[in-house]
């Protein structure tokens, strides 16, 4: 089983609350399953990929406006070949990209809540809207 959280299951994203709280819930009840299935034979993986080339900003209505949109992106095969990597190797979480595990072990173990959010926001804050 693998079910797609995202590196913003590890802190507030102002700008995508709503989206940030669902990933927090898929990484909390995969993690939980795959307690719940330990010995099962059953695997669970949470896959958190970061920024990735897809419709994603689109459909959610960003217009191209945001930060985030110039950071680099990996592609979705490049997603799923970690994910596979990390179901070969009995993964439970598998963060994708050494940026965003980078990025995530900074803003999770150094950056001050308020600084992880206030990032955060200036990546996804509409810079058309005032």
């Amino acid at each position: 089983i693998v079910n797609v959280a995202s590196n913003a299951a590890f802190q507030p994203i102002p700008f995508l609350g709503v989206y940030a709280a669902t990933k927090s819930f898929v990484l909390s009840f995969t993690e939980s399953l795959a307690e719940e299935l330990r010995g099962s034979g059953v695997q669970v993986q949470a896959l958190c990929p970061g920024i990735t080339a897809t419709e994603f900003l689109d459909v959610s209505e960003t217009h191209g406006h945001l930060a985030v949109r110039k950071m680099p992106m990996m592609t979705p095969r490049e997603v799923v070949a970690e994910s596979l990597a990390g179901l070969d190797r009995g993964r439970l979480r598998v963060v994708v990209g050494f940026s965003n595990r980078l990025l995530g072990f900074v803003t999770q173990r150094f950056a001050p809540g308020w600084l992880a959010r206030k990032v955060a926001g200036g990546l996804y804050r509409d810079s058309n809207v005032t």
